[in-house]
């Protein structure tokens, strides 16, 4: 399988339109990722967009090819979750305690900004270029047969591009688009999501005739794979919960 270096990340990179930094509140944003998933042992390629929306304590989650979003929200007594359905216009409200978060209050980094801080702090540097708003630095780390190459844009605290390779041979990439920096924008995003109908999850036993909430158990509730989120050891987290 092809492995890519730092310096050839840098190179494909090249291209990317540079994104008006100046001025931008790295907490109050959105973030626009292709991702694409090339894998070895059957030659399958997945492609898919990720978005993620900053407003101070609060993050969002997009992945509208599976219609759902993650609303994170990082309060004084844990992280709160709820997780909206967007064609039903629905969403569970998950408290604090509720939602299995891995490691706990160093968690919320890995939401925050896609690459835990712990990790970041203990993968290798292996340069930098550009300088102000537009400084990028790149890291790589090897961890348990995995090789994770991050570039990191410490503007906007975000990776700019992020590729992990396997033991199996398969790659995820993840490479940011653009960035979202109009305030009315972002209210928009979060305001269209708290606009939908919730539900609190101690409450869904109670509401088993609900038709949105008979599907949902009868698919197994929620149920979801690795997002490729990482905790500070570089082990994958699923980016969620489990129930």
């Amino acid at each position: 399988m092809r492995k890519l270096s730092v310096l050839m990340i840098g190179s494909l990179l090249a291209g990317l339109a540079q994104a008006d930094c100046t001025g931008i509140d790295a907490s109050e944003l959105g973030a626009f990722y292709d991702v694409q998933i090339n894998g070895a042992a059957d030659a399958s390629a997945r492609h898919g967009e990720f978005e993620l929306w900053r407003r101070g304590d609060s993050v969002i989650h997009i992945r509208r090819d599976n219609g759902i979003a993650d609303y994170w929200t990082h309060t004084p007594v844990g992280l709160k979750l709820t997780r909206y359905f967007l064609a039903e216009k629905r969403g569970i409200e998950y408290q604090p305690g509720e939602v299995e978060t891995h490691d706990g209050e160093r968690a919320w980094s890995v939401y925050y900004q896609l690459v835990a801080d712990a990790l970041l702090h203990n993968m290798d540097k292996q340069g930098e270029s550009g300088e102000g708003c537009d400084k990028l630095v790149d890291y790589s780390r090897e961890n348990d047969g995995n090789t994770l190459t991050v570039q990191w844009r410490e503007a906007i605290s975000l990776p700019r591009y992020r590729l992990e390779s396997r033991p199996d041979g398969t790659e995820v990439s993840w490479e940011l688009t653009s960035v979202q920096t109009d305030p009315a924008q972002i209210e928009e995003t979060f305001a269209s999501l708290s606009s939908f109908d919730t539900t609190d999850y101690a409450d869904i036993g109670d509401n088993e005739s609900d038709p949105f909430l008979l599907k949902l158990i009868s698919l197994g509730f929620v149920e979801h794979g690795a997002s490729g989120f990482y905790d500070a050891d570089g082990h994958a987290l699923d980016g969620g919960h489990s129930h």
